[in-house]
């Protein structure tokens, strides 16, 4: 459901926080939307944030080379900072 939400908001040029602070748990199957994520972002020159990742899911993805992708911050505020809205 994430996957058919998200991807159809990555557009040329847009600019999307991703708010995570509920996400307890991540599979294979989250960081494989991650990746299609990443390359809807690369593909239309677009931005996206994750907000308010949880300790043990951002050190997974720091592990997995994910986050070298991704630019993080603490709270959807902060992402929303990061990209001057």
């Amino acid at each position: 459901q994430a996957q058919a939400r998200i991807l159809p908001l990555i557009g040329p040029g847009s600019r999307i926080v991703l708010d995570m602070t509920a996400l307890d748990f991540m599979s294979s199957a989250g960081a494989r939307m991650l990746l299609l994520i990443y390359r809807q972002i690369r593909a239309n020159e677009a931005g996206v944030i994750l907000a308010g990742l949880r300790t043990d899911i951002e050190d997974m993805l720091a592990a997995t080379g994910f986050l070298d992708h991704f630019e993080v911050t603490p709270s959807v505020g902060d992402g929303l900072a990061l990209f001057g809205a």
